[in-house]
């Protein structure tokens, strides 16, 4: 699962380099960071990882179809951060930095979750 947690970040770190070469001071702010910020968590390090529509999302299975149980999180151009609960998009909150929308989700987790799984959770 460590893998996992890596990856978005660096995909990430390429498209905002990327971005940042064609259209300067256009890129993905603070995307970056906040998959760091939640790799770090330990409740959020069990579930797996992936990105949809520059949001950040959590998954209870680590494949397709995901179950998101987790809000998501989306990094606003303005340098803020939306945590929304991803079927329905019920606001769960705003935050000004990726640490504050980070425990916002981890405030949101259901009891009793576990660990991603390869199947139907």
């Amino acid at each position: 699962m460590e893998a996992r947690w890596r990856q978005p970040a660096l995909v990430w770190q390429w498209r905002r380099e990327r971005q940042e070469v064609l259209r300067p001071g256009v890129g993905y702010p603070g995307i970056v960071h906040l998959v760091e910020v939640a790799r770090a968590e330990r409740a959020l390090r069990q579930l797996y990882p992936y990105n949809s529509h520059c949001a950040v999302r959590l998954s209870s299975r680590t494949r397709y179809p995901y179950a998101l149980r987790a809000p998501s999180v989306l990094p606003r151009h303005d340098g803020r951060f939306r945590v929304f609960v991803a079927r329905g998009g019920t606001l769960r909150g705003e935050t000004g930095t990726a640490e504050a929308a980070v425990a916002l989700v981890v405030a949101h987790l259901p009891a009793g979750l576990r660990p991603a799984v390869a199947g139907t959770p």
